[in-house]
C-alpha cells in the first residue's frame, strides 16, 4: 500500500490490512510505503506505522520535480535518475526483491 506521511494515510493503511484479514485476502506480509516524507516527518511516521503494527518498506522524499511532473501530467518515468523519488522507489524495489 502506499499512503502520504499522515496518521489519517496510515490508519487508512491499517484499516485496508484488517479488511483484507477480515474477507480472508491470503498475504505473508503486507508493506506500506510513506509518500512525500521530509527529514522532520521521517521519524513521526516510522513511530505511527509501528503504533498501527504496519511494515514499512520505505519511504519516497517529497520530490519538487516530481510534484512539477505530475502538476504539468507528464509521465513520472522521464523524471531523472538522480531524482530523490526515483532512487529511493529503486531501493524499496530492491527491497521487496
Amino acid at each position: 500500500m502506499v499512503t502520504d506521511n499522515s496518521r489519517r494515510g496510515l490508519g487508512t493503511a491499517e484499516r485496508i490490512r484488517d479488511l483484507a484479514r477480515e474477507i480472508g485476502m491470503k498475504f505473508d506480509r503486507m508493506y506500506v510505503v510513506a509518500n512525500k516524507v521530509t527529514p522532520e516527518t521521517r521519524p513521526t511516521v516510522e513511530a505511527n506505522a509501528r503504533e498501527l503494527g504496519l511494515e514499512l518498506a520505505g519511504h519516497v522524499p517529497y520530490d519538487p520535480a516530481l510534484a512539477e511532473f505530475d502538476l504539468r501530467g507528464r509521465p513520472l518515468t522521464e523524471l531523472p535518475a538522480d531524482s530523490p523519488a526515483v532512487r529511493a522507489v529503486g531501493e524499496i524495489a530492491e527491497k521487496l526483491l
